[in-house]
């Protein structure tokens, strides 16, 4: 139950449209950099917070291979992100958090130095927390801690009900990928 499904590196495919598509192998390389970064800082627990599913993609899974604890911020407005900051260490975001204690941007932008892809870890411990908050739309948003083989379960039972159907299938999300349904159908 720890194991990561991640694409396979030597497959080459298109995972996004933006001006161009964004490759397979370029995830990869996004995600070795972003794991080399995150592995440079002690910092425990990151805020994370991207609008963009493919950069966020790349970034959550790089921080939990790196044995950090995402914090997912349910929107972006400064109001939020400053409450955020008293439980976190450190920042990952397409957005600038004022008074953040460390700020890395979200894109990786493929570091210059050559990374080992075989070196990223193919497991993530289990017992891994991915900390959410709801949206807060019948007051204050609330803390849901899921450790890693939780949502591993969660997205195992959507696949054995809907795997077949959805085979061939694009999907689009109308949810955001910082809740758990964007997060469970879109990114996972």
């Amino acid at each position: 139950m720890n194991e990561i499904m991640l694409p396979p590196q030597n497959i080459d495919y298109s995972l996004a449209l933006r001006e161009t598509n964004l490759s397979n192998q370029y995830w990869w390389q996004q995600l070795a950099a972003k794991w080399l970064q995150f592995s440079r800082y002690p910092q425990q627990r990151w805020l994370l917070f991207a609008e963009d599913s493919f950069d966020f993609s790349y970034c959550l899974f790089a921080l939990l291979l790196a044995g950090k604890t995402p914090v997912l911020a349910p929107n972006k407005q400064a109001e939020t992100l400053a409450k955020l900051l008293g439980k976190v260490d450190a920042v990952c975001a397409d957005v600038a958090v004022e008074n953040a204690p460390l700020q890395l941007d979200t894109g990786a932008n493929a570091s210059a130095e050559a990374v080992d892809l075989s070196n990223i870890g193919s497991k993530i411990a289990g017992e891994l927390e991915l900390h959410l908050y709801t949206s807060g739309s019948t007051g204050e948003p609330k803390l849901v801690v899921k450790r890693w083989r939780q949502l591993l379960a969660e997205v195992e039972t959507l696949e054995r009900q809907f795997g077949p159907q959805l085979e061939h299938s694009l999907i689009c999300s109308s949810v955001s990928h910082q809740h758990i349904y964007g997060l469970l159908f879109t990114v996972l």
